[in-house]
């Protein structure tokens, strides 16, 4: 009897071991539960927003230890899908390799995701050779687990690469594999992206009309699956497979694909269409047409330019303007607790002589102190609205030159036309495109540097290369000096400097503008260097009519007006005022020799780097 109530104690403890395991099981149970929904729920918005769903998987990895490994492989792979969608390949790497590593050790699946990942890496990074291995170890690893969902695309991938290395046989079969998986399993959005692609190979090796076939196939699902966007594609497809076959038919879905992206307002769609028409019509001699197509594509590009260069001034002065409100709301506060203060002195020295005394001496105390104040906001209030008016200047001086390039191309443009020459129409539109993306470079390191500012010209001093910082600038005025049969002589010789990239770029542009614009034609632009004890000389030297010891003299002073170019080129009175002081910024100096009839010469001086 003695023995009863050690074991009465120990079943007792047993029952409570049992419980509290089958509670901790309970509990892990459904904490797997809900990171698994918390997976879910990230890898919904992967394709609506690929940067929310990354930051979700981000914020589930303090809990990557709770997980059981076949969730660490789903959370693995998931992501690195992510980060693929994302462009991110090195960060893909890593957790491939980790989801590989977890499944080799443990013998779980996903295993052919890993490897469908890998092929799609390599495919990226036009690694064929590669992807093909990871191509083949997925289908094997897929068909052993009867995964229909990772086969499908692993097709897909696989016929793409084969297209690549134009193995078109291998390319066909694996299209065609993929097709009849996807429509005996009804997977309708894997079988649209199969045909379509397998259509696009079909058109490319001149089988036109099963190209049609399959991709009206596309189409009709489409239509019933009701994916409004995807119209677009297949009409447009359809517009270029009918292109030689059926010109009338066509036309149709080249209007119809046009007019899905007008009514969807869906401008980018619109842009690449007229891109890749003009390219079709120009490929078939129909120069007339593809001259149409591009026409309004670059018409919608400049809008889109246009638009996003409007948008970016807008922000800009919206800042400056909200500097400057800023500051008048705090003098305003500052004016009203004086005259609250003022008031409550006042109200207080009706009681004694004595106090009246002591608060007047303390009021014009502190009416001192806030006429400094005042005094001080008001001297911010004017540097910041001069500084305003230097960027606008140096953006109003720095756009028009490359504005001006573009000037006469609608009569160029109609010469060539009526001419018949073709392929000056091509050598102009490349122009075109070079300008404007010049313009939009320019613009945009303005804007930058703009923004930066904080009541000052900002002041960012690091290496530069002379050379490589002339050549650059020298590139904006490329198009306008061939205009004027004016030719650059770049001598200079790789030399470091040690300056502000935007304030030394915008002396050059204005000292290049000075003597292009003063150049007559045929006439020569030499820039050249050499190295003066801790200083790096840089001249540019044009021949132009030249400047008399007066105009020299009065070219830095506040009342120096802007002169007529030798082509009646007129400038903004921006001057050389501008470039001393941002010279005098640098630490160097700017100095000006001229002859009348002997052309002109200015000599930029900065500090040596190192």
């Amino acid at each position: 009897m003695s023995r009863l109530p050690a074991l009465l104690f120990f079943l007792s403890c047993l029952i409570i071991s049992i419980h509290v395991s089958a509670q901790d099981l309970i509990n892990a149970e459904e904490r797997e539960a809900a990171h698994f929904e918390r997976l879910y729920n990230a890898q919904f918005v992967i394709d609506v927003s690929p940067d929310s769903a990354l930051q979700r998987y981000l914020d589930l990895e303090i809990f990557y230890n709770e997980f059981s490994d076949s969730l660490k492989m789903r959370y693995l792979i998931d992501r690195e899908f992510t980060y693929f969608r994302l462009g991110m390949f090195d960060e893909c790497i890593d957790d491939l390799v980790e989801a590989l590593a977890i499944s080799e050790r443990n013998d779980l699946k996903y295993a052919e995701e890993v490897y469908l990942g890998f092929g799609h890496l390599y495919y990226a990074v036009d690694s064929m050779d590669l992807a093909l291995p990871s191509y083949r170890k997925a289908i094997s690893l897929a068909k052993a687990s009867l995964d229909t969902g990772t086969l499908i695309p692993t097709y897909d991938g696989i016929a793409n690469t084969f297209q690549e290395l134009e193995n078109y046989d291998s390319a066909k079969h694996y299209f065609l594999q993929g097709i009849d998986l996807s429509f005996a399993s009804g997977d309708t959005m894997n079988l649209t992206n199969l045909e379509a692609n397998y259509a696009t190979l079909l058109y490319d090796l001149g089988e036109v009309k099963d190209a049609i076939r399959y991709q009206e196939s596309v189409l009709t699902i489409e239509k019933i699956k009701g994916d409004s966007v995807d119209f677009i594609f297949s009409h447009a497809n359809l517009g270029r497979y009918y292109y030689d076959l059926d010109p009338e038919k066509s036309q149709r879905h080249i209007d119809t694909a046009f007019s899905l992206a007008h009514n969807m307002e869906l401008v980018d769609y619109q842009r690449e269409l007229n891109f890749g028409f003009s390219e079709i019509a120009e490929y078939h001699g129909e120069y007339e047409k593809a001259l149409k197509y591009y026409k309004a594509y670059d018409e919608i590009e400049k809008r889109q330019l246009n638009q996003d260069m409007m948008d970016r001034l807008k922000g800009w002065e919206i800042t400056l303007d909200n500097q400057q409100k800023d500051a008048e709301i705090t003098l305003l506060q500052e004016v009203n607790a004086y005259e609250t203060r003022q008031k409550r002195m006042l109200w207080f020295g009706v009681g004694s002589l004595s106090i009246v005394l002591c608060l007047v001496a303390w009021l014009a105390m502190q009416l001192q102190k806030n006429k400094k104040q005042l005094s001080s906001q008001n001297e911010e209030l004017s540097a910041l609205n001069e500084t305003k008016d230097k960027f606008f200047s140096i953006i109003a001086h720095d756009l028009r030159s490359p504005m001006i390039a573009l000037q006469g191309v609608g009569q160029k443009l109609g010469y060539f036309i009526r001419k018949e020459k073709f392929e000056k129409l091509l050598e102009v539109g490349g122009k075109i495109d070079q300008s404007i993306d010049q313009l939009n470079h320019l613009l945009n390191n303005l804007l930058n540097w703009a923004t930066s500012q904080n009541q000052s010209i900002p002041y960012h001093p690091e290496v530069l290369n002379a050379k490589v910082l002339v050549e650059e600038n020298m590139e904006l005025y490329k198009s306008l000096a061939e205009a004027k049969q004016v030719n650059f002589e770049n001598g200079i010789e790789d030399a470091s400097i040690y300056a502000d990239v935007n304030t030394a770029a915008t002396v050059f542009r204005n000292v290049l503008s000075n003597a292009l614009k003063f150049s007559p034609e045929n006439g020569t632009i030499s820039i050249s260097s050499e190295h003066k004890g801790q200083n790096v000389l840089i001249k540019v030297i044009d021949q132009g009519q030249g400047m008399s010891p007066e105009q020299v003299a009065a070219l830095f002073s506040r009342s120096s007006k802007s002169n007529v170019g030798t082509r009646g080129e007129k400038g903004f009175g921006l001057g050389l005022k501008l470039c001393q002081e941002f010279m005098d910024l640098n630490k160097g100096s700017l100095q000006v020799y001229s002859k009348l009839g002997e052309g002109t010469c200015v000599e930029l001086s900065f500090p040596k780097a190192g």
